[in-house]
């Protein structure tokens, strides 16, 4: 392995770190109760969001997501159209408060 590859690898574990402990922040604030939407990409006074959204935030395939929805595990209105599966800000953060310990 060269010098570049072994320098590029360092750098995207240091990515990797990063990335898990945003998560981790924007875990914790959505398992407050009144904590502020952080993501980007989402507004801070946002009341829904879509199933790919929450499958991104989750670090989940919207697949995986999808089946929490019809086992019941995560509340979602399904509808046609192009808005689809959407979930409530409530609905969401009480299944991360549920499984905080499954992502974190």
């Amino acid at each position: 392995m060269t010098e570049v590859m072994k320098e590029a690898m360092k750098e995207l574990e240091v990515l990797r770190k990063q990335e898990e402990r945003v998560k981790t922040i924007i875990f914790n604030e959505l398992a407050d109760k009144d904590g502020p939407m952080l993501e980007e990409g989402f507004t801070i006074h946002a009341k829904k969001f879509s199933s790919v959204e929450v499958a991104k935030l989750l670090g989940v395939h919207v697949h995986t997501l999808r089946r929490w929805i019809q086992s019941g595990k995560l509340v979602a209105e399904t509808g046609m159209g192009p808005h689809g599966i959407q979930i409530h800000e409530w609905a969401l953060k009480e299944f991360i408060r549920k499984n905080r310990e499954v992502f974190i």
